[in-house]
């Protein structure tokens, strides 16, 4: 499986991208939300891609495509933000599939018998429990 066959549909990713300070480095928990299209659809999201290309080309390795719309693109979304990255600017190597991530809640109104009660349920189900704060 090649690096970029890790970037399916609905997979978090970290990766990051050839650049010259054009666009960021480096990508955390990045949904695939459009893996594979075509240049025509990915313009449709609000990024100027041919200019970008421009600009990143020389960056790029040797027998890139000049022609933007020769290269197939992906649809990120990290938070609220969506990114499109065409292929040939992602770096292989750097993919990586989050399989877990850390997550923090606030419960409010917590009894001491309920806080024993949720850290036992948590540990029950195999979760490690990294830090408790009374707020």
């Amino acid at each position: 499986m090649s690096s970029y066959d890790q970037l399916t549909l609905n997979t978090v990713v970290n990766l990051q991208v050839v650049t010259n300070s054009i666009i960021p480095y480096q990508y955390i928990n990045a949904k695939v939300t459009g893996p594979g299209i075509s240049f025509a659809l990915a313009k449709n999201y609000g990024t100027d891609i041919a200019a970008l290309h421009a600009q990143l080309y020389p960056l790029l390795p040797q027998g890139t495509p000049t022609d933007p719309t020769q290269l197939a693109y992906y649809v990120f979304q990290i938070d609220t933000n969506i990114i499109v990255l065409a292929k040939d600017w992602i770096i292989p190597t750097s993919i990586l599939v989050q399989t877990s991530r850390d997550l923090q809640y606030t419960i409010t109104a917590v009894t001491p018998e309920r806080q024993t009660f949720l850290n036992n349920l948590l540990k029950a189900n195999g979760f490690t429990i990294g830090n408790v704060t009374q707020l």
